[in-house]
């Protein structure tokens, strides 16, 4: 499941990426410094290689070298179209599995987050709006609320356990899947959190790249550089914070 919402994703950016004239050169599932399965992929309109790793842990698309030219000359509100094609590829698919649960179950008793997706499920139905101007304020929302959480647990309650979580987290949710709605509650957990981490504006994330774009009119460079730093430290340290849960919380 989580492997399917990690290939969405990565299916939106090279939908987006093929409508704005990029070649793409690889579509791969696993970690890409493995050896690899690869198929090439060859047509009239397109060519890429596709790979399958053994370690089924993340998903990628990566352009040609003129594909990765282009996106570089590209404006931001062009650039965010491809970035954020991701995490909307993953709202769609989400809020599908939410709302296929919920009329499997009958059961529409969402929590006050759910409901605030609910409510903001109609914008994903106008893709470039939602990618260039939506995805930045819902990526600001989700940074400030997860490390604002994680300030307040570990200053107010002295514990960061069960705020974040890594893989252990994942699968230990995975467990408790006993029927299709499960599935399809799971699915769509995932895949609105993937949409909604990869939104924020950290460096490595989509948001972060879109940030990148927009940043880059403000003609300070010594501004940008110091920022892209502070998005450096503050990933690595949600990394950190994601796995040292895991680890106490499962072992």
């Amino acid at each position: 499941i989580l492997v399917v919402a990690m290939v969405c994703h990565e299916a939106g950016h090279a939908v987006a990426m093929r409508k704005a004239g990029v070649e793409i050169d690889e579509f791969g599932i696993g970690l890409p410094f493995l050896p690899a399965l690869t198929i090439k992929f060859y047509s009239q309109y397109f060519r890429w290689n596709f790979t399958l790793s053994p370690i089924l842990l993340g998903a990628y698309v990566k352009p040609t070298s003129k594909g990765a030219e282009l996106m570089l000359s590209l404006k931001a509100e062009e650039s965010a179209l491809i970035y954020g094609a991701g995490a909307w590829a993953n709202m769609c698919c989400g809020y599908a599995g939410l709302f296929l649960a919920s009329a499997i179950t009958g059961n529409y008793a969402f929590t006050w987050f759910g409901w605030i997706l609910v409510c903001l499920s109609p914008l994903v139905f106008f893709r470039k709006t939602y990618c260039r101007y939506v995805i930045p304020v819902i990526g600001g929302a989700a940074f400030v609320h997860i490390f604002g959480m994680i300030i307040y647990s570990a200053f107010v309650k002295h514990s960061i356990l069960g705020v974040v979580g890594g893989p252990a987290t994942i699968f230990g949710f995975a467990k408790d899947i006993k029927n299709w709605s499960d599935a399809l509650n799971f699915f769509s957990t995932i895949s609105l959190s993937l949409a909604l981490i990869n939104s924020m504006p950290l460096s490595f994330l989509d948001g972060g790249r879109i940030a990148n774009g927009y940043m880059a009119r403000l003609k300070n460079q010594a501004l940008i550089n110091n920022l892209t730093k502070v998005g450096h430290f503050l990933f690595a340290s949600l990394i950190i914070i994601a796995f040292i849960c895991d680890f106490v919380s499962f072992f």
